[in-house]
């Protein structure tokens, strides 16, 4: 038996090498003819041929030897089509190193022609052999070896994120759906099964894919450093959200905010500050472009860097419109940046532990300034400050976001609170101008309140955050009262004066009740004008 198809080997691999002979002696004149000779010649011969590959790899299946017979012919027949298709592949190789067109349309001309030569090659494998999905998967794999190189010489000089984005969603779109129809690795398919479906052009893309998504990261990280890290707040930056300020403040619906990947945050955005918008215009481009995890840490280190320019823009504002107001700017952004980080389901990231070389500078300065000593002193201090330090970096974007946005909450309630508590807040107390302070109060708190509402709103498009703001300025004041309130009864039964025309803790909750009633009326008035 040995024998007997070790001939069948030979008789196979002598046929095949006819078929390259002919094919190197026949000079066809155009891309037609030598399509029709590389196929329609091979499968003209291909029914001889399948009947003893099919022998083989019968008796294959349960011996090693005969199987290895069968994966030599294998060898001889990818051999044979490799040499008749390199010339063409080359070729192609080379006008595409011609091709000045732009990227997006280069990659999928590239991707169409070897496309449709694994197509062909696939199906004429299955005219010579009844099996071998692996191996004529790999061998699709070595061809498109050249569309590999040919994309990648393209790819790592492109600069355009967009650009790069539409590329990583065009190769994802190869990415096949799993279902009962597919046949298994090793299967033996029909002639009439082999569809293009059979072929998992996503798997046999991927390099290409990973290629442009190496890329595109690269690129989102120096976007990062240039127009986030780097990014000097600007007084101009400060504006446009407020409408004391004269613009207007235009309102973003929700299907505008969770639309396609493409869209223009200079305009959606516009009254964002620059630094965030551009954030959160690029976490909407990557966003299911590359792996969930790696997502996830690029997403918290970019809102790590977004809040922390945030906090510069922040301490500008603090300067040029007061601090209450800086506290509402930056409100507002958290508001709107946790809003969006939301629809991207940022998964939590354990901490990263990195090598703080930074001492290796201080010792090489220090060598250059003072000298080298032999002194063991001296030389265990410089052995001290190289030694590289291990920095623990914990970014968690919705913890530090939550965080920031908790303390700003806190600093503009302690700001307005100063703006309605003046009269009680001299630091002594006199019984007898107790009666006068209370009314300054309510006095100051009925011109406050409104006006506190009405710059929030200026700020804040959100009515229920307002009125969670204006709810926590009322608490502390009346926390404020209280306490107050308490100390004016301490010193009234310490020098035994009278109390009587002073208002109760009670009756300024009251008061308050009356006072939000009549500005809630106003604002329905309004809104139905």
């Amino acid at each position: 038996m040995t024998r007997a198809l070790s001939l069948v080997q030979v008789y196979i691999q002598t046929a095949l090498k006819d078929l390259e002979n002919e094919a190197h002696n026949t000079k066809v004149a155009n891309a037609a003819a030598i399509n029709v000779f590389l196929y329609a010649k091979f499968e003209a011969e291909a029914g001889t041929i399948f009947n003893l590959t099919k022998e083989i790899s019968q008796r294959g299946e349960s011996h090693e030897e005969y199987n290895e017979l069968l994966l030599d012919c294998m060898r001889t027949y990818f051999a044979t089509r490799y040499k008749l298709l390199a010339p063409h592949i080359y070729k192609n190789s080379e006008e595409s190193a011609k091709d000045q067109t732009e990227i997006i349309q280069f990659t999928r001309l590239n991707l169409l022609f070897y496309k449709n030569l694994c197509k062909q090659e696939y199906k004429l494998f299955y005219k010579f052999f009844n099996t071998g999905e692996d191996t004529v998967v790999e061998w699709l794999g070595e061809l498109c070896s050249f569309l590999y190189d040919t994309v990648r010489q393209r790819v790592i000089r492109e600069t355009d994120i967009n650009l790069l984005c539409e590329l990583t969603s065009m190769l994802l779109d190869y990415k096949k759906e799993e279902d009962g129809d597919s046949l298994s690795v090793g299967s033996a398919p029909l002639e009439a099964e082999l569809e293009e479906e059979e072929i998992d052009f996503f798997e046999l893309f991927k390099p290409v894919l990973q290629d442009i998504q190496s890329r595109l990261l690269f690129r989102v990280q120096a976007f990062v450093e240039q127009e986030i890290v780097r990014h000097v707040p600007k007084e101009q930056d400060l504006y446009g959200l407020s409408n004391r300020r004269g613009h207007k403040r235009v309102k973003s619906t929700s299907s505008e905010l969770q639309g396609t990947r493409e869209f223009d945050p200079e305009n959606l955005f516009k009254d964002w500050y620059p630094p965030m918008r551009k954030a959160v215009s690029l976490l909407s481009q990557i966003y299911q472009l590359i792996s969930s995890t790696i997502f996830d840490d690029l997403a918290h280190r970019i809102v790590h860097e977004c809040l922390g320019s945030l906090q510069a823009a922040h301490t500008l504002a603090v300067s040029r419109i007061g601090k209450l107001e800086a506290d509402l700017f930056l409100i507002k952004h958290l508001l709107l940046l946790r809003q969006q980080i939301m629809e991207f389901d940022i998964e939590y990231i354990p901490a990263e532990v990195q090598f703080d070389f930074s001492g290796l500078a201080e010792v090489f300065e220090l060598v250059k300034t003072e000298g080298v000593s032999l002194n063991t002193s001296h030389l265990l201090n410089l052995a001290k400050i190289g030694v590289p330090k291990v920095v623990n970096n914990m970014f968690d974007a919705k913890e530090e976001l939550y965080a920031k946005l908790r303390n700003a909450v806190h600093d503009v309630t302690e700001e307005a609170v100063k703006s309605v508590v003046g009269s009680i807040s001299t630091g002594t107390i006199d019984v007898e101008k107790v009666v006068e302070q209370t009314r300054k109060l309510r006095e100051d708190a009925s011109k406050e309140i409104p006006r506190l509402r009405k710059v929030m709103e200026g700020y804040i498009e959100d009515s229920r955050t307002v009125d969670i703001l204006v709810d926590s300025v009322q608490d502390l004041v009346i926390q404020a009262y209280e306490k107050y309130y308490d100390q004016v009864v301490a010193e009234a039964r310490k020098t035994g004066a009278s109390l009587e025309g002073v208002m109760e803790v009670e009756g300024l909750v009251a008061w308050f009740g009356e006072v939000n009633g009549r500005l809630r009326l106003e604002r329905e008035g309004e809104d139905e004008i």
